[in-house]
């Protein structure tokens, strides 16, 4: 299913945000109420009462009892309450004594509902006129929230409580578009202008336009101008733009942080020098020196550091590195006792792991490591075989839980069993698994009734907007959109349909339908991308909408002509970093396409230099079908591909199956012979020539 191209919250997220603070601060205000006062609607009714059981209770009996045993140890009237709210089970409301106390636990669990379903008639069984008033606000607050809809705020119980939860809307409508034009609808002045404050940041930020800034206050302003120039010196590495900013502590940060990044990125001591403190020298070459040993799996390297706890990091990182790898838990006693110890259930595990030996586990350092590493072993393999009743081996009750659930889970998902999802440890598991059985089966049917057996109201209708809004994209239509319940989701779901029709035609004008501004340049500056990189032609660029795009785009161009001519010196325009990215490509390419190894030198780091070497190799050695040539590369795997490459490539061109046995991995072994089986008489049996013209590429090879 295609997705819509913005940046909205879902309507998901939203409105558990919502919920969450709407809950929290409701339950505050009844639990406040003032003990002296009588309240008053304090009897809820017997059909209220009726409708509250048969809301609850959502855990079993057994959760719900022991977490009230353990509680009432503390304050038993008190947790009679708490066990009401927590598990959504009146009849513990009904045992407490106190009136006050038990018109308040009856408030809470109607106000969860009424949260909850987002209904603010359940919000009239509340026991006080300020209690219900408060409710019905949150409620109202909260859809206005999850729909971003401001006239929802009209049903407000004051005009305070109107503007403040519009603005609140604006303000996020604001965020989610990025569009001033929604802050300007803002009542408050203070909250308007941090509203465009935000919104001209962001868009600076994002398009590294530094004029954006001059549309903020003085304060933000300069905030927004420092944090471009430090970008911008980041980005290119380059110190000289540290000067702009607007204070001298700021200027030495940024050009000690392109220091060490460059001396790390280089892997360059040298560099750790002109750091502005002894301090901050140290630790760089320390970094530096830590990283090529462990890169180089050379602990006596790890003596130059000065720092003793990092040394020491280095030194056990190697020798446990070296251990596990080695499978040798002995090497461990170079350490102390300490990380000795932890080296060795560390080799251990992995040997656990790599061996499939479980006994392993009991030569380890403590029973609690000795049961986790067999658990985890354990798990491992139901996972692996997808067989629950394995999960039985564990001991930890817990892991055992989770391990079976998830097994049972996915089998019940994958089946579309819903009787699988009866075999779950909880009922919220159980019912979790059977919404997820559902939903899958509505896009799988093409049935949308289907959304009516879920759980929830909540996942119906989103279960529905899916829906909707998968068919509007597969069938291109935007007017399909309206069918979604959120006036939110419509929009994202008529944005980004208006957005594939513009890139499928190359058609700029389409983009102009679309409202959010942020989107709309996006459109307009993929289709001006497409086009300026696919023509080669650096002008098309100047019409994106920021600076940063501008310049990725001229970059792509120049890298690419780079690339094409194989000229190194197209790159000499690029800044320094896309420089060096676009050097490496050019000569990693023409390296391994002229098998010449020289050129491999050229290339910026060691890493990239071993690759480009190892690629050139593979090349030669299965252009002369020469194994031996595979011995110089520098893994042992790459060595046992490369061979087996040239040596199944020799057995199909002279017809050879006996060779196919010198394979030492099975499956390429077994395709070779495989190779060899008659094929039907229409096929003319196994043309040589094909083979000749179409071989098998070499493992890892770049060409």
């Amino acid at each position: 299913m295609k997705k819509s191209i913005n940046r909205f919250l879902s309507k998901e997220q939203n409105r558990l945000y919502i919920i969450s603070a709407v809950i929290l601060i409701g339950m505050v205000l009844i639990l406040s109420m003032q003990s002296g006062e009588s309240p008053t609607g304090m009897a809820v009714t017997e059909s209220a009462e009726e409708t509250l059981t048969a809301q609850g209770p959502s855990a079993s009996p057994q959760d719900t009892a022991g977490y009230f045993e353990e509680c009432k140890t503390f304050a038993e009237q008190q947790c009679y309450a708490d066990t009401a709210s927590m598990f959504n089970d009146k009849s513990y409301c009904n045992k407490i004594s106190n009136p006050e106390l038990k018109a308040n636990c009856l408030d809470n669990m109607w106000q969860n509902q009424a949260f909850e379903q987002n209904d603010e008639k359940l919000c009239l069984q509340l026991s006080s006129p300020e209690a219900k008033t408060s409710c019905s606000d949150m409620v109202v607050q909260n859809l206005a929230f999850s729909g971003n809809d401001a006239s929802v705020c009209n049903k407000m119980s004051s005009e305070e409580n109107k503007n403040d939860c519009k603005d609140s809307v604006y303000q996020n409508q604001a965020f989610q578009g990025d569009d001033v034009g929604f802050c300007k609808k803002i009542s408050k002045e203070e909250t308007k202008q941090d509203c465009e404050d935000n919104i001209n940041f962001n868009k600076a930020m994002a398009s590294n336009d530094i004029q954006l800034c001059g549309k903020m206050n003085d304060e933000s302003k300069a905030n927004c101008e420092d944090s471009i120039w430090q970008n911008q010196a980041m980005e290119g590495m380059d110190e000289k733009l540290c000067s702009k900013l607007s204070s001298k502590d700021q200027e030495l940060m940024c050009t000690d942080s392109i220091i060490q990044l460059k001396a790390s990125t280089d892997q360059d001591i040298s560099l750790c020098k002109k750091l502005s403190s002894k301090e901050m020298q140290i630790s760089c070459e320390d970094q530096i020196i830590q990283s090529q040993a462990t890169e180089q799996n050379d602990e006596k390297m790890c003596s130059s550091i000065s720092n003793k706890d990092i040394k020491a990091i280095c030194v056990n990182w190697i020798i446990s590195n070296k251990a596990q790898e080695q499978g040798d838990e002995s090497l461990c006693n170079k350490l102390d006792s300490e990380a000795a110890a932890e080296c060795k259930d560390q080799t251990l595990q992995s040997k656990v792991f790599s061996g499939g030996d479980v006994s392993l586990c009991n030569k380890m350092s403590s029973t609690e490591l000795k049961n986790n590493c067999k658990d985890n072993y354990f798990q491992e393999q139901a996972f692996q075989e997808n067989d629950e009743s394995l999960c039985s081996k564990l001991t930890n009750q817990e892991q055992k839980t989770s391990c079976t659930d998830s097994i049972l889970q996915s089998k019940a998902t994958e089946q579309g069993d819903s009787n699988l999802c009866n075999k779950l440890s909880s009922d919220q598991s159980k019912t979790s698994c059977k919404d997820m059985i559902i939903q899958n089966q509505v896009f799988t049917d093409q049935n949308i009734n289907l959304c009516g057996q879920l759980s929830t109201s909540e996942l119906q209708t989103s279960c529905k907007d899916s829906f909707y809004e998968n068919q509007a994209y597969e069938n291109n239509d935007e007017s399909a959109c309206n069918k979604i319940s959120n006036k939110q989701s419509i929009d994202s779901c008529v944005e980004g349909i208006i957005f594939s029709k513009a890139m499928e035609g190359a058609d700029e004008n389409l983009c102009k339908k679309i409202s959010s501004e942020e989107s709309r340049n996006s459109c307009t500056d993929s289709i001006l991308m497409d086009k300026a990189t696919a023509e080669n032609n650096e002008q098309l660029c100047n019409k994106l909408s920021s600076e940063e795009s501008k310049q990725s785009c001229v970059e792509m161009i120049i890298n690419s002509k780079a690339f094409e001519s194989g000229d190194v010196s197209e790159c000499g325009k690029l800044s320094a970093e896309s420089k060096t990215n676009c050097e490496d490509q050019v000569n990693y390419n023409k390296a391994t396409m002229d098998s010449d190894s020289s050129l491999c030198a050229k290339l910026s780091t060691q890493e990239q230099t071993e690759q480009c070497e190892d690629s050139v190799t593979m090349n030669k050695a299965y252009e002369s079908n020469d194994e031996s040539l595979c011995n110089s590369l520098n893994e042992k795997d790459q060595i046992a591909d490369c061979k087996n490459s040239i040596l199944y490539n020799k057995a199909l061109m002279e017809q050879d199956e006996d060779i196919c046995n010198q394979i030492t991995d099975e499956n390429v072994k077994d395709s070779c012979i495989e190779s060899f089986k008659p094929l039907p008489e229409s096929t003319g049996g196994l043309d040589v020539e094909a083979v000749e013209e179409t071989p098998l590429p070499p493992p890892g090879s770049e060409t």
